[in-house]
């Protein structure tokens, strides 16, 4: 008969322990290990819930290989889709907390300007409607799940002396969402990704870390555990992982109070290459390291040099995360006729846009193969095999962006613009100078 028990709990495992101390103390517990645990929410659930395709590519494994693009498609194709997903508490309970939403920037209401599609940074009231129109009455309780489970703006197992913490680093990780302008949840997407290249792959740094908060607890070295690691390699049943049995040592020594030889590793912070493709193509990137790919022949969502994801209508634009600024080679396969806009980005370690190329209308067929690069210090050249025959018919070149981050980062509605700024405060110069004339012509008299 055993009077305590220990909880080891990986990701949402966390908040549920969580919420047990909230509820019912610790009386009963002794040590809570947490593993790779998204206490702030991670964005990539939102990016889970509106499209079809499941949440982890992980998944994968453990269901019939035998579905197109394996388990994942399969199981939404069996009905998960958006609106399923949608309604489980636990998932809106996922979407990030107002505490993660104020650390990185997230963009909405999107509109054109010379041809240039812009988008409006988004204030917490704005992206609190967006999940409300996502999960409904499901986020106000998410809201309150959250609130209910810290103490003094920190979770509440932060102040629990036996509480311990895995954080999975230095992964490519969605770190925000660019929405369209839609206004439910059958309408609404996500037109483009924000990354960043220190979490876990799927929970941000900020929110592992209850925003950096984690490292100012009491008997922090002790108690928290960085590892260079995916969200799933946590708990030692990733892909190509590296190392993450280091973690199950540790939860053993926490478990035998034995003292650890298990050290954190440091955070990397990566320069990082991203692509983004409008279909109607596949895309593949294949290295000595693994492959990265869209076809159904060798689907494959991540490798040690990167990732894949879906976005937009049935997941027809793809997006891809790449380590450094190498010279990856990238191959377009075209699934059906239509037109492709390839983009490219090069951003640095401290996550700032350096360089954006851009290739639009592209004429794309289902026989369609165009072979480019990632070289950022050549033009992009794009190559295209029209009919599949292995003869280059035409090349195009991307051109630099006009797209500047800055001019997107600006007041949504209900708030001044720049230029109205600029305006009020010529006026108010020219009512100051007209004051200034005429105290003078009093002051004369």
């Amino acid at each position: 008969m055993y009077s305590e028990v220990d909880l080891v709990c990986h990701s949402m495992g966390g908040l549920v322990a969580s919420s047990y101390v909230q509820q019912f103390g610790t009386n009963l517990t002794n040590n809570i290990i947490t593993l790779a645990t998204p206490y702030e929410g991670a964005p990539q659930l939102i990016n889970a819930t509106l499209h079809w395709r499941l949440l982890d590519d992980d998944m994968g494994s453990t269901f019939d290989k035998g579905l197109a693009f394996g388990s994942n498609i399969g199981l939404g194709l069996a009905g998960l889709q958006k609106e399923v997903k949608a309604n489980f508490p636990s998932v809106a309970q996922l979407a990030p907390t107002k505490e993660y939403f104020k650390t990185s920037c997230w963009f909405g209401y999107p509109y054109t300007e010379n041809k240039t599609k812009y988008y409006n940074a988004i204030d917490y009231k704005q992206y609190e409607k967006i999940c409300l129109d996502i999960f409904d009455d499901n986020f106000k309780g998410a809201q309150t799940f959250h609130a209910d489970i810290k103490n003094n703006g920190i979770n509440i197992l932060a102040s629990y002396e036996n509480s311990y913490f895995a954080i999975g680093i230095n992964q490519p990780t969605i770190s925000a969402i660019w929405f369209n302008d839609g206004i439910s949840l059958g309408s609404l997407k996500c037109d483009n990704l924000s990354y960043e290249y220190i979490g876990d792959g799927t929970v941000p740094y900020q929110s592992s870390t209850m925003i950096e908060q984690l490292k100012n607890i009491e008997n922090a070295k002790k108690r928290v555990l960085l590892k260079t690691a995916s969200h799933s390699g946590m708990v030692n049943h990733g892909k190509n992982e590296v190392k993450t049995a280091e973690v199950m040592v540790w939860v053993g020594d926490i478990l035998s109070d034995t003292p650890t030889k298990i050290q954190s590793d440091k955070i990397t912070s990566k320069d990082y290459t991203v692509i983004k493709v409008a279909c109607p193509v596949d895309i593949t990137i294949k290295t000595e390291n693994g492959v990265i790919s869209s076809t159904s022949e060798n689907f494959s969502e991540a490798a040690p040099f990167g990732r894949l994801d879906f976005i937009g209508e049935n997941d027809d634009i793809k997006m891809l995360c790449l380590e450094g600024w190498d010279n990856y080679i990238v191959n377009l396969y075209g699934t059906s006729d239509g037109t492709m806009t390839y983009t490219i980005r090069w951003f640095d370690s401290d996550n700032e846009l350096v360089d954006e190329r851009v290739c639009d209308d592209v004429p794309v067929t289902a026989n369609t193969i165009i072979l480019t690069d990632t070289n950022n210090r050549t033009d992009t050249v794009l190559n295209i095999d029209n009919d599949g025959d292995g003869i280059i018919d035409q090349t195009r070149a991307a051109i630099p962006s006009t797209f500047d981050i800055q001019k997107s980062i600006v007041p949504t509605k209900g708030t001044l613009s720049v230029n109205s700024i600029i305006l009020i405060s010529i006026v108010v110069l020219l009512l100051l100078t007209v004051a200034i004339i005429l105290l003078r012509k009093v002051a004369r008299k």
